[in-house]
């Protein structure tokens, strides 16, 4: 029992940190959404010298996007991960104990049925964002552009190997993995405390922010005349 509880704690920790990677990740996810094929975009920075700053931004927001994905998946054992913590997601039975406490009252078959269910659905879109085979590629920019700078990475041979293509994700592959990942952090949260998860719609807010920033801001040529 002892040792069940300080799973428990150990879990809830890392939950915790997880959902404070995934808020700062949603913004970053939003200003990307907003500014990828978004015309407002070249029409205001195009012929600029300040609008330098903006494709910095963007920049900037990229490589973090790409971090936050790699941090999630980071498979090492002292680390505080996706992988991680799916390792010590305590069991339905502690789950459903949770649910009763909040509800404080016995569960019926339905109440047990969803539970059961939304844990299911947890590891089946675990296994399957888990899976996609771009993450390769983001380990490699990881590995030989953000956290280090090396030229044939062990991270690009090992998915040479497995044949996977480590060059040609897109920022909508970026995109979609990282919705992904923020997401699955939001069902664990749902699933230790039934709170709906909160990420779709952060990162819709945030994105919903950049464009209107993108649309509101002048077209740089035309104001910086004289200044440079």
């Amino acid at each position: 029992m002892e040792a069940e509880k300080e799973n428990e704690c150990e879990f809830s920790a890392q939950l915790k940190e997880l959902e404070s990677d995934a808020d700062q990740a949603s913004w970053y996810i939003g200003f990307l959404k907003a500014t990828v094929d978004n015309p407002d975009v070249c029409d205001r920075l195009n012929g600029s010298i300040c609008g330098h700053a903006g494709v910095v931004a963007r920049a900037g927001a990229k490589n973090s996007v790409i971090l936050y994905c790699n941090r999630a998946w980071d498979e090492g054992h002292d680390v505080i991960s996706l992988p991680k913590v799916m390792k010590i997601l305590p069991g339905l039975e502690v789950l459903e104990a949770r649910k009763r406490d909040r509800l404080d009252r016995a569960l019926d078959a339905e109440d047990k049925q969803c539970l059961s269910s939304s844990l299911e659905c947890l590891k089946a879109k675990y296994v399957a964002i888990s899976a996609c085979p771009e993450r390769a590629a983001f380990r490699v920019l990881r590995s030989e552009w953000l956290a280090h700078r090396i030229i044939g990475s062990r991270d690009r041979v090992n998915a040479e190997k497995a044949d996977l293509n480590v060059d040609g994700a897109t920022y909508d592959d970026l995109l979609r993995f990282a919705e992904g990942t923020a997401s699955l952090v939001g069902q664990l949260r749902y699933l230790w405390d039934q709170k709906v998860d909160p990420y779709p719609d952060k990162i819709e807010y945030a994105t919903c922010i950049a464009r209107e920033f993108w649309r509101l801001i002048p077209v740089l040529k035309d104001v910086e005349a004289g200044n440079y």
